[in-house]
């Protein structure tokens, strides 16, 4: 056998050996694989769809709002705080006046048990203020990801919570 056609073997060879991964890498995104996507699905079942994807990361605009977010609460502490002090500055007041009466000489306020009830159906000349009862404190905010598959022109977008499909989006199918 001549050089030449070596060479021509070899690289044939070669050729063959070079296009056998790429027999494999099919396109994965169709609008039949986008379509078997459904809401409640982990990120491993769409990524046993789709192939592997990308995941976005937020940028700055993510972390603004996590600094808003954090001083939003700091503000609301704070406004707790100041109504819990002056609570308590109304209770203090109140203890000193009352002090202040028996100082005097005047009797104390008669205990409220102590005063006639109203007869029933009649219309009470008091009225309990009891302050609001401040909301709980949300649990764990979910975990929220987005997703991206790029091939050609077609993207698929997927959204997780929680690493569960929220939403899906495509272009180019």
């Amino acid at each position: 056998m001549k050089t030449g056609q070596r060479i021509v073997i070899l690289l044939t060879v070669l050729m063959g050996l070079l296009s056998l991964p790429l027999g494999g890498c099919e396109n994965k995104l169709t609008r039949e694989n986008y379509d078997k996507i459904q809401v409640g699905m982990s990120v491993d079942q769409v990524t046993a769809i789709l192939g592997p994807g990308e995941k976005i990361v937020e940028g700055a605009g993510k972390k603004l709002a996590e600094g808003m977010l954090g001083d939003i609460t700091m503000a609301q502490q704070r406004q707790n705080q100041n109504q819990i002090k002056q609570g308590l500055g109304d209770l203090v007041k109140n203890r000193d006046a009352q002090t202040q009466r028996e100082a005097e000489g005047g009797a104390p306020p008669a205990h409220p048990a102590s005063q006639p009830q109203p007869r029933s159906g009649a219309p009470s000349a008091t009225i309990a203020q009891v302050p609001p009862t401040p909301a709980a404190p949300p649990g764990r905010p979910p975990v929220r990801d987005r997703w991206i598959w790029k091939a050609d022109r077609i993207e698929i977008t997927v959204d997780f919570s929680d690493d569960r499909v929220t939403t899906k989006n495509q272009d180019g199918l």
